[in-house]
């Protein structure tokens, strides 16, 4: 299971991870994320949340969420 994020529909969402290994995939966001590497500190953000929460599912190093309110 992946850890639960509350949010609401249409907010900005972006991901970033500071080690090249992590594969990150989520539910309810808008481009969906299916084992995505994180090899660029760019690639996970400028998403957003089509519920009232969206979950992160990965393993390793932590990662920054950075949500627009």
């Amino acid at each position: 299971s992946g850890d639960q994020i509350k949010s609401f529909h249409g907010q900005q969402v972006s991901i970033f991870s500071f080690m090249s290994k992590i594969k990150l995939t989520s539910d309810n966001l808008k481009y969906p994320l299916d084992k995505l590497l994180m090899d660029k500190l760019w690639t996970g953000t400028l998403n957003e949340c089509i519920s009232d929460y969206f979950s992160l599912y990965f393993e390793g190093s932590p990662i920054i969420v950075f949500l627009v309110f």
